[in-house]
């Protein structure tokens, strides 16, 4: 492949970008992909012929966690209001999540372990159902190291003022 003698960017290596349904067959059998330079931010030159790909298979195990609740608020609702969670029992179950060893141990370390997200507008609703966010480690996410093993969970909340009007 034709690289030009003063590029810099990237490093000095072809790149082969592969989607998520890619790497999951590639992690099964071999594919063929096109690898590419990346000339300038908005300019990239492809290579004539592709490559053969196949990736080590990760080994996930499964595994379970308590989790510790979080929620991302609206800078405009923070200190204003509390969230009244109306599932708490579902939702401080344990999460069912297939990892390896290193993926898993990386998400039980963390703070909080499913996010909630509250928006703006959410104080003007009786109620609010809204999937939540599984704070997977985001280095192990992006590798497939580590998945949700069950249905994505829902909150149901509400939010109530923190100082009540009289």
């Amino acid at each position: 492949m034709f690289v030009p003698e003063d590029w810099t960017i990237d490093s000095h290596h072809a790149i082969v970008v592969l989607r998520p349904e890619q790497i999951e067959k590639a992690r099964t059998d071999y594919i063929e992909a096109t690898p590419f330079i990346r000339l300038a931010p908005q300019e990239t030159r492809e290579a004539k012929e592709s490559v053969s790909i196949k990736l080590p298979s990760v080994n996930l195990k499964n595994d379970r966690h308590q989790p510790v609740i979080g929620y991302i608020f609206d800078e405009y609702l923070q200190g204003r209001y509390k969230v009244e969670l109306l599932n708490q029992k579902e939702m401080t179950t344990a999460v069912l999540f297939q990892a390896t060893e290193e993926a898993g141990s990386a998400y039980k370390a963390q703070k909080m372990h499913i996010l909630i997200e509250v928006q703006n507008g959410d104080e003007r609703k009786p109620d609010v159902t809204r999937e939540v966010i599984y704070n997977f480690p985001p280095e192990y996410a992006g590798r497939n190291e580590i998945q949700l093993d069950e249905t994505p969970r829902v909150a149901k909340f509400r939010l109530v003022p923190v100082f009540p009007e009289d």
